[in-house]
């Protein structure tokens, strides 16, 4: 403990020393127009889940026709479905062609898309339409050509994922920190040959897709590619289909894995495709899984007698968005479904945002880049309340949060209750209700509710303030010294307290 001169301790006698005791702030914040129709009790509220947070396990999802969010110009659809492969024994899937009818009834019934904007490539279709590589960079290209500013483009891609070595390791535009390109496997996807190079004959590469994708693009339209597919994984466990295949079985002899580079850390201009942000369409990308993961289809609505094969990506996307008329983020759509993930049990995989347009509403023109990404979870040990910030980001125990209903609910920027931090750890705090500005205490609260900090705690921030007792001072009387600071630190508002003489 540093010690305090007698002359700085006499100063702040004379100051008189009157502040608040605890450094608190709070947050000017909208108060609701009318309390919560929550009941109220005391702490330990339960969790419940919001009207638009349906289960993915028992809901059956149903459209309704809602007026088209606000677009400039025109809208198109690609959606490609990668059911039957017809070069690989034993990779056959059942969902995709499900996702592709499922997102196509998302675009015209809840987006107001024309029917003839949207192009289908999957199985069931002419051969034309099959989605073989060349009927896929053959819409891409369409896209491209049709294409102008302020249009909008949503992409579906839903099949099987995997890799594939990097074919331009020393491209320093094109980092790859695992040494592994990405390939999306179109339905004509072969082995390859065992005297070839490790590439995937037929596989579309993330580099090939970048150059696809830039032609959309930089004809000034904005992007929405979903990608439903593994990048790695396994292969089949229970009723889970993965869809996923494993480098090794599409090309025999692949070298052993590269090594691994280190991701640079610098600040760069481009979004997650390595396209300048500033002149071209907006881009906002949506994946199944980290390339590290397994993405899988499943029968769904699970228990329905209607239940059939969906990518739970596909099926989820599509069943948040259809339960809510109200417009949400793409960076919400995904913290969204991955809570409804985890409210399943689902842990793996963990799906993703990236791209220039992740803060806009889904397929709108507003933004909201600064909006809390925090949400109400769900301590999976004690099933209290809790919020993924803490003492690292600033978060003490006393700090209150506004609690508002889940992105995409009627009333979004209304609290419905407050909650109290009672334990910050690193990276997470726990939560309970309290009473704060007009709201009572609920006894309720909703998982996936958006949490806006309103009051910030500080803790104890006085200035501790001791003695010398050991100094050399002719006439310094330690003992009344000691009584003078105890006498200030006891004041109401003070800045200080006493520590131990030292």
């Amino acid at each position: 403990m540093r010690t305090t001169s007698p002359f700085l301790l006499m100063a702040l006698l004379l100051l008189g020393c009157v502040a608040h005791e605890e450094a608190s702030t709070d947050v000017k914040h909208p108060q609701p127009e009318a309390e919560t129709s929550l009941p109220v009790e005391q702490a330990g509220a339960a969790i419940e889940h919001s009207v638009a947070y349906g289960s993915i396990s028992t809901a059956a999802i149903e459209t309704a026709a809602a007026e088209p969010r606000s677009v400039d110009g025109r809208r198109y659809g690609l959606l490609i479905g990668c059911t039957k492969y017809y070069n690989l024994p034993d990779a056959d899937l059942s969902g995709p062609s499900n996702d592709v009818r499922l997102m196509r009834s998302l675009l015209v019934d809840q987006f107001g898309f024309s029917k003839d904007d949207i192009a289908v490539l999957i199985e069931e279709q002419p051969k034309k339409n099959r989605p073989t590589k060349k009927n896929i960079v053959r819409e891409f290209k369409a896209l491209a050509a049709k294409a102008k500013p302020g249009d909008q483009v949503v992409i579906l891609l839903s099949g099987h994922g995997t890799q594939q070595p990097d074919d331009d390791p020393d491209n320093k535009d094109d980092l790859e920190p695992d040494g592994m390109d990405e390939v999306f496997c179109p339905a004509d996807t072969e082995v390859s040959p065992f005297f070839a190079a490790a590439k995937v004959p037929n596989g579309i590469t993330d580099d090939e897709m970048r150059g696809l994708l830039a032609d959309i693009r930089q004809a000034g339209a904005s992007l929405w590619i979903i990608i439903d597919s593994c990048h790695s994984g396994t292969s089949v466990r229970g009723n889970r289909v993965y869809r996923q295949i494993r480098p090794e079985t599409l090309m025999p002899k692949m070298a052993a894995p590269p090594v691994p580079r280190s991701a640079t850390r610098s600040v760069a201009k481009t979004d997650g495709f390595g396209l300048d942000q500033q002149q071209q369409g907006g881009l906002v990308a949506i994946y199944a899984s980290h390339a590290y993961e397994p993405t899988f289809e499943l029968a769904l609505p699970a228990g329905s007698d209607d239940a059939e094969p969906h990518g739970i990506l596909t099926y989820t996307l599509a069943h948040v968005l259809m339960a809510t008329d109200e417009n949400m983020t793409y960076t919400e759509l995904v913290k969204r479904i991955q809570d409804e993930y985890i409210m399943h049990g689902v842990a793996a995989p963990t799906p993703l945002v990236e791209g220039s347009d992740r803060h806009l509403e889904v397929l709108g023109q507003k933004s909201w880049p600064d909006r809390s990404r925090l949400t109400l979870q769900v301590h999976l040990e004690t099933g209290l309340p809790k919020v993924d910030a803490g003492r690292l980001h600033g978060i003490n125990k006393g700090c209150i949060f506004a609690l508002y209903p889940p992105a995409g609910e009627a009333n979004p920027d209304k609290p419905i209750a407050y909650v109290e931090v009672t334990r910050a750890n690193k990276s997470f705090s726990m939560l309970e209700p309290c009473a704060y500005g007009d709201l009572e205490k609920a006894d309720k609260l909703v998982l996936g509710g958006r949490l806006e900090i309103v009051h910030y705690d500080y803790g104890d921030m006085r200035l501790a303030v001791a003695v010398d007792a050991e100094t050399e001072i002719d006439g310094f009387d330690t003992e009344a010294w000691q009584q003078k600071l105890a006498t200030i630190a006891g004041r109401e508002g003070s800045v200080i307290r006493a520590a131990d003489s030292v």
